[in-house]
């Protein structure tokens, strides 16, 4: 478990944040080239919700996982600290899948358009 502990620790920077930067650009490049424009109600909440899993994930998932990774090295998987952590990135993980949830419903429902 260490050693996955270990891994998404190098993974997350390395890979989902050029991932997610990438995304932006896109994003923002199809905003123009179909048309639309930035200030529409429904692409300010996608990049709304795209800048707020982008904060979790540069704050919050870089210094947990770095925690747990000390916390398995140094008490194991079955120590209270492990799962008490591991719970909280669980909460936190489960708001971001609904954020991002919510973000591909605003992009097909579009609202204010």
């Amino acid at each position: 478990m260490l050693t996955f502990v270990e891994d998404s620790n190098k993974i997350g920077p390395r890979f989902y944040a050029p991932l997610s930067l990438i995304l932006l650009v896109a994003g923002v490049l199809l905003v123009g080239e179909v048309g639309y424009e930035h200030s529409q109600l429904w692409i300010t909440l996608a990049y709304l919700g795209w800048l707020t899993s982008f904060v979790i994930g540069i704050l919050y998932y870089s210094r947990k996982g770095k925690e747990l990774e000390t916390i398995v090295a140094g008490e194991g998987l079955e120590s209270d600290a492990f799962l008490a952590n591991y719970a909280a990135v669980a909460r936190v993980n489960t708001v971001e899948l609904t954020i991002l949830f919510l973000i591909v419903v605003d992009m097909v429902v579009k609202p204010g358009l």
